[in-house]
């Protein structure tokens, strides 16, 4: 197959895997959207910020994976013309590890709780009583995502993201659902909502073990050390970044929660799920074309994926940003109502800037993943994570949840610096500058003027309008892709 076909190949490949990853992604966006007011209803902005930190808090704990997840997605694409028993070995070798690893991750998340909750984190006497009581059981969720982040990397590997898209939508409706549930049947107390989150997400994990076992296929549970050291080689620089990338993507809210209180993390992690949501586009992306780097021979190859990645990343990135922003006010103020809604709108239109930036490196960071460079995203992230942290306590001790937005959005404006090692052209970098001015423009907007004004929505239109004639032919392109796809196309 010649470069042409080849990159035809590998970009239809891509732009489909992607399609499934977006399913995955939209899916528990809209259940976000819906279950998010009945949570606050039931267990009030207090619980629901504690449960935010502790979902943080096991996330932050990743690193004791090791890096399995995405090691086996590498490991995997390059085992293509592998045997059956020789992929098994590789997928049990990669559980085995992350299990063992998991434990003591487990004892991690209960001390690191214990240590915040009962010195850092002001709460009530009620409310510290429960989060006590309701730390063990927080701690048996990490081997649980553990092990399915093995998984999912597994499927990855094969390719298989049809299946990790409907195993990931339906993993999310559990988790939102059954501890609703659980919320308007049994009780608000922390240890049976966490509870409920552990068990569905266990069964979620059972399903997922069964789906793998017919498509990886599995054997019976087999390890080599050899896969073992394999996977330790790549997944090493991984685990670094799982260590370093918490502190810095998540800390905020541990630092919001310290400093300002419950109701503080409620205001600013609704906002934040915003980001995370949109930041879902090119996390989907980078997962689709992450084992296609892995297999290409020449730098030729590499650049053209990257530009083609980029290129349509930054085309649907840039006015889904914009529309965020001129969004966010009159969606908070009638979603959580207005109280906790003008708190989070200001926030909202911050984070989405750094959210817009943070999404188009997803693209340099990829290229160095699947380029077996790993190392180079952990070095980056520890360069700055001293010079952050600093920043981000002063400013939410002086300007709270404005100033922690601040504080993360200016960290993520670094993130982008892996394009000095991918070297995309001078074209791509100057339509990314373009497009930054314009998300940059809108936050201004945001801040200045009401959202009830006429000069607000004239300066969104205005801005929006740019960035779909900049970037026309990817969004035609993109809706056509689209349209086939829905209806049978591939």
């Amino acid at each position: 197959m010649d470069g042409a076909a080849r990159q035809k190949t590998h970009a239809e490949g891509a732009g489909r895997d992607t399609l499934y990853n977006l399913i995955a992604a939209v899916a528990p966006a809209f259940i976000t959207l819906i279950v998010t007011p009945f949570y606050l209803r039931a267990i009030g902005p207090d619980r629901y910020g504690v449960l935010a930190i502790c979902w943080t808090l096991v996330s932050a704990i990743s690193f004791a994976s090791l890096g399995m997840g995405p090691a086996l997605t590498y490991r995997l694409a390059l085992m293509e013309d592998s045997t059956p028993e020789a992929r098994s070995r590789m997928v049990w070798s990669a559980l085995l590890l992350s299990f063992a690893a998991s434990v003591g991750g487990a004892l991690i998340v209960f001390g690191t709780g214990e240590l915040y909750f009962g010195h850092l984190f002001p709460a009530t006497s009620a409310l510290e009583f429960e989060i006590s009581a309701a730390l063990p059981l927080l701690s048996l969720m990490l081997p649980v995502g553990i092990l399915a982040g093995v998984l999912n990397g597994a499927l990855q590997g094969r390719g298989r993201f049809g299946t990790l898209s409907m195993i990931t939508v339906g993993n999310f409706i559990l988790t939102s659902l059954v501890p609703l549930a659980v919320a308007y049947r049994i009780g608000v107390d922390l240890k049976w909502l966490i509870l409920a989150t552990v068990s569905a997400l266990a069964a979620a994990l059972i399903v997922q073990l069964t789906i793998c076992v017919s498509i990886i296929p599995l054997r019976g549970p087999e390890a080599r050390l050899q896969d073992a050291k394999s996977l330790l080689s790549y997944g090493a620089w991984m685990s670094g970044t799982a260590l370093v990338a918490p502190l810095v993507m998540m800390i905020d809210r541990f630092v919001v929660g310290a400093l300002r209180g419950p109701t503080a993390v409620a205001a600013y992690v609704l906002p934040y799920s915003l980001v995370q949501r949109m930041v879902l586009i090119p996390a989907s992306l980078s997962g689709a074309i992450l084992p296609r780097f892995a297999p290409l021979s020449t730098q030729q190859d590499v650049q053209e994926l990257q530009s083609r990645a980029l290129s349509w990343l930054n085309g649907v990135l840039t006015p889904m940003a914009i529309l965020a922003i001129a969004l966010a006010a009159p969606f908070f103020h009638f979603w959580i109502g207005p109280a906790l809604g003008s708190a989070a709108s200001p926030v909202a239109a911050i984070l989405l800037v750094g959210g817009w930036v943070h999404g188009i490196a997803h693209i340099p960071s990829t290229v160095v993943l699947g380029r077996s460079r790993p190392d180079l995203v952990t070095k980056l992230l520890i360069a700055y994570l001293v010079p952050y942290l600093v920043l981000l306590y002063v400013a939410t001790a002086h300007f709270g949840i404005i100033g922690a937005a601040t504080a993360w959005t200016i960290r993520a404006a670094f993130d982008p610096i892996l394009f000095i090692y991918t070297q995309p052209r001078r074209s791509e970098m100057w339509a990314i500058a373009r497009s930054a001015a314009l998300v940059v423009f809108a936050m201004i907007a945001a801040l200045v003027f009401p959202w009830t004004s006429f000069f607000y929505w004239a300066a969104m239109a205005l801005l929006a309008g740019l960035a779909c004639y900049d970037h026309r032919e990817v969004l035609v392109a993109s809706v056509s892709k689209a349209r086939s796809f829905a209806f049978g196309g591939t």
